[in-house]
């Protein structure tokens, strides 16, 4: 696996030009990364006789690479997937949340950040989920499923060792599925409210999402998950490819606004033209838009 995660295929002619023979190729060859290059018309095809651990694809107005990336996971669902796009196209990828993307990255600065920050040595960061459910069989039963996904999985088996697993958690992950009702004193919806407004253990987190997944769904259970900010209700026992997975990947996919909005509002990211500048207003219309699909 460490291996195959070394080859990179690039699928787009913009983002072969801008990393052929530059700096940044030279370094990461150094590393050790493998490069194929491949059109987007040709990609399904070369995924195969290629077998990269990563696939990075443009994204444009003159580009569409969506019904090819939907050949391409029906077959092969571990390949990470990195999106990388133009400032001005940014909304396009409103119609890939669905398509377990590891991040959308903005070119060519953020393509160049991802290789940097070694984004495509640690892809399953950007997918990492923990989930706390106190039925062991539930958690095994979750974890093989997105596993096969390219998600990573970590479980507590109740909310008082959630606490100090999160808090002692080299990564914040992605995603927390919860389930309600669990034994000990503290059930989900009080290590929800530990984790919002901070605790001895950590500090407030409004970031991470949160999917309930429990059988006990009261009105009073609803309204408290709500103001605690959680992302969706899955009702026990979960369909994981119908119900699941898509609650799954639409998450994952608002983080990544998150932290792309961030990123740009406090100049993580340096913004090298001005168009870059207007991401925070672009991304925000892009989460409305997610909000009226999915509402």
């Amino acid at each position: 696996m460490a291996e195959k995660m070394k080859r990179v295929m690039i699928a787009g002619e913009n983002i072969r030009v801008e990393l052929e023979g530059s700096q940044l190729e030279e370094a990461l060859r150094e590393k050790g990364f493998e490069f194929s290059v491949s059109t987007l018309a040709g990609a399904a095809a070369d995924v195969e006789a290629y077998d990269p651990g990563i696939l990075l694809v443009e994204l444009s107005r003159d580009s569409s690479p969506r019904e090819t990336l939907l050949s391409i996971k029906s077959n092969r669902p571990e390949l990470f997937v990195f999106l990388a796009v133009r400032p001005e196209d940014f909304d396009l990828a409103a119609g890939y949340w669905d398509l377990d993307l590891v991040d959308i990255l903005l070119r060519p600065v953020a393509v160049e950040e991802a290789f940097k920050e070694k984004k495509l040595e640690s892809c399953g960061g950007t997918r990492f989920v923990h989930v706390v459910d106190d039925e062991k069989d539930v958690v095994k039963h979750y974890s093989r499923f997105l596993a096969k996904r390219g998600y990573e999985i970590t479980s507590s088996h109740t909310a008082l060792a959630a606490l100090q697993d999160l808090a002692l958690a080299k990564n914040k992950p992605y995603v927390l599925m919860l389930d309600i009702q669990m034994p000990g004193q503290m059930d989900g919806l009080a290590l929800l409210d530990k984790i919002r407004t901070g605790d001895n253990f950590r500090e407030p987190d409004r970031d991470t999402l949160v999917i309930m997944a429990t059988g006990l769904r009261t009105e009073e259970a609803i309204k408290q998950a709500a103001r605690l900010g959680i992302s969706s209700f899955c009702a026990k026992p979960i369909d994981l490819k119908e119900r699941l997975l898509p609650e799954l990947r639409l998450a994952c996919f608002k983080r990544k606004l998150i932290d792309l909005d961030r990123n740009y509002c406090t100049g993580g990211i340096v913004p090298v033209n001005a168009r870059e500048k207007d991401i925070p207003a672009v991304v925000e219309k892009l989460k409305q838009q997610l909000v009226s699909r999915f509402r």
